[in-house]
């Protein structure tokens, strides 16, 4: 099973147990990595396509079995109980989707406060065929000063695959409308729900 390395950089989780059970889950699914994760100690997955529970399934086997501790964000309705506990534990940072919190300010104060982060989001925000992307990674990226790496969840190659690293220029419609061309040559798990 073809896996990315982990360098000594980037923030890191799990012990032989949780990398065992993310192996097992990434061989149920047929799912392997591709690429290379950059060096930086900070950074930015922009993931995409997100058409179904698969993709967070799929990328969660890839964290455990690597031994990454990526961060990434859920809706708050998910955060209560048992499971909210676990997903927490796996890296959930839990949004109130209702409210006006600002969730840029807090990113990018939590990535001033820590020598190693990693942020892995979804910009569609939803599993459904959205025409615009959510704009918080980008403004996130651009105060903190950290690189973004585009990643493809493609079900052609059954694999995660590490993209190129994007450095943002003041011309945010522009860097964001590069980033969904790459992603056209990508299959989603749901092709119906995909819009590039």
């Amino acid at each position: 099973m073809n896996l990315v390395k982990l360098g000594k950089q980037h923030p890191q989780r799990g012990n032989r147990v949780s990398k065992w059970f993310g192996r097992m889950l990434l061989r149920m699914c047929r799912w392997h990595t591709e690429g290379e994760i950059s060096e930086a100690p900070k950074l930015i997955f922009v993931m995409a396509p997100h058409t179904s529970w698969w993709d967070f399934t799929t990328n969660l086997g890839v964290m455990m079995a690597t031994g990454l501790h990526a961060s990434w964000f859920i809706a708050n309705t998910y955060a209560k109980g048992l499971l909210g506990q676990l997903l927490a534990f796996l890296g959930a940072i839990p949004i109130d989707r209702t409210s006006h919190n600002d969730v840029v300010t807090q990113m990018v104060e939590l990535f001033n406060s820590n020598e190693r982060l990693v942020l892995a989001i979804f910009p569609e925000g939803t599993r459904k065929p959205v025409a615009t992307w959510k704009t918080g990674f980008w403004h996130i990226a651009k105060r903190a000063q950290v690189p973004v790496q585009l990643v493809a969840v493609d079900y052609a190659k059954h694999a995660t695959v590490f993209g190129p690293i994007i450095h943002l220029t003041d011309d945010m419609e522009r860097d964001i409308q590069q980033m969904r061309l790459y992603f056209k040559s990508v299959t989603a798990r749901r092709p119906e729900n995909a819009v590039y």
